[in-house]
C-alpha cells in the first residue's frame, strides 16, 4: 500500500512539473536526461538457494510455529546453505534498495520541468521499477 502512495505522489508531482515552464527547444536538465535514460537494472543475485532435495521436511503444526527438520544432511551442508542464503539475502536487500533509490531519483527529476511526453516516459519507468519490487515480495500465507 505504501508503494502505491509513493507512485500516486510521484504521478502528481510529474503532472505538476509538466505545467512548469518546460524546455521547449531549451536545454534539458542533465538529471532529466539521466531519468529518461534510466533502465531497470538486471538482478544479478540469481535464484534463492535451495536446500538439497529430500533433505528437509516441514511440520507446521508444532505449537503454531513452522519447524524445519533435516534428515540425512551433515552440518557442513547446512552451514554452506545458510551462508549462501545470507549472501543472497544481502544481495537482494542491496538490489531492492537501489531500485527504491532510483524511484526517488526519477520522482525528483520532475522538479526541473518536464514536457508531457517526458513525464509519461519517467512515470512508466517508475511503474516498471515498482513492478519489480512487488514481484519479489513473498506470497503471504
Amino acid at each position: 500500500m505504501k508503494h502505491y502512495a509513493v507512485l500516486l505522489t510521484s504521478l502528481l508531482l510529474i503532472l505538476l512539473a509538466t505545467h512548469l515552464p518546460a524546455a521547449n527547444g531549451a536545454e534539458i536538465n542533465p538529471k532529466v536526461t539521466a531519468a529518461l535514460a534510466w533502465e531497470v537494472p538486471a538482478n544479478e543475485c540469481g535464484q534463492q538457494p535451495a536446500l538439497a532435495k529430500g533433505g528437509s521436511d516441514r511440520d507446521e503444526n508444532i505449537s503454531g510455529f513452522e519447524v524445519q527438520r533435516t534428515y540425512g544432511l551433515d552440518s557442513n551442508t547446512l552451514n554452506r546453505y545458510k551462508r549462501r542464503q545470507n549472501r543472497w539475502l544481502k544481495c537482494m536487500t542491496k538490489y531492492n534498495q537501489g531500485i527504491v533509490n532510483s524511484i526517488e531519483t526519477l520522482r525528483n527529476s520532475a522538479q526541473y520541468g518536464l514536457t508531457e511526453s517526458q513525464a509519461k516516459i519517467i512515470y512508466q519507468k517508475m511503474v516498471d521499477a515498482q513492478a519489480v519490487l512487488t514481484a519479489q515480495r513473498p506470497a503471504s500465507r
